[in-house]
């Protein structure tokens, strides 16, 4: 027999119930599939310096997960596929025009994933904006249960736990989730032989093996590298 120790209980609170259940269903039902790329930051770290200083005075800060959640929305409109869910009464993938984006968070009470809806409609101030009244939520309690419902695909920033590389979990019934990971500086080669320390993030992305495949989730990501190492694609959307 297992002596019995001393032992506590913890009550979930009810804003996490919805990431809980949507991972156990998500384990249950998707054969996932994880992709891996390194994407040099260093051009988006400038051109948020850049941003920072024409806002001086604003409360928007332009963080990099504002960059990187434009970049995915611009990229799901060249491979929509990615923004879907599957019907298993149907056997149809059902692709989605709004881009509703959980964006997972890690909290006092763990992880809660709430959604900014229709993505695909805000300039990258605008996201920049939803994404601190989000925050701002979060932190005041006022995160509600039609909060977390209704995401297409979602988010998480494992750099923010130190995190260099990440298997990120669908969040059911998505059919892709990105993870994204600590900026860290490395030497690079660049043009040839010449070698250059730059600030490289490590990419992930999972997706649902029912619907997509490895040659349109790695298309999807080679779509994102290219606009985040080129920054003024996002700027000028």
């Amino acid at each position: 027999m297992t002596p019995k120790g001393d032992e506590y209980r913890e009550n979930f609170k009810e804003s996490r119930h919805s990431a809980v259940k949507s991972m156990i269903l998500s384990q249950k039902f998707i054969p996932p599939l994880t992709l891996n790329v390194d994407i040099d930051m260093s051009e988006i770290l400038k051109t948020q310096r850049k941003l920072k200083t024409l806002e001086k005075g604003s409360e928007n800060s332009f963080s990099s997960t504002s960059f990187i959640i434009k970049a995915i929305s611009l990229a799901l409109k060249d491979y929509p596929k990615l923004n879907s869910y599957y019907d298993p009464k149907s056997h149809q993938l059902v692709v989605k025009a709004a881009h509703h984006m959980g964006v997972a968070r890690e909290t006092s009470e763990g992880v809660v994933v709430p959604v900014m809806y229709n993505v695909n409609k805000m300039s990258l101030k605008g996201i920049s904006n939803s994404m601190q009244e989000m925050i701002d939520r979060l932190r005041n309690g006022l995160v509600k249960e039609q909060d977390l419902q209704g995401s297409t695909i979602t988010v998480s920033n494992f750099g923010t736990i130190g995190a260099t590389n990440s298997t990120p979990i669908i969040m059911y019934p998505n059919t892709a989730a990105i993870g994204f990971n600590k900026i860290i500086r490395k030497p690079i080669a660049i043009k040839g032989d010449n070698i250059r320390v730059r600030s490289i993030m490590n990419f992930a992305i999972t997706v649902d093996q029912r619907v997509i495949d490895a040659a349109d989730a790695g298309m999807f990501l080679t779509r994102i590298k290219d606009l985040l190492e080129k920054p003024e694609l996002i700027t000028l959307s």
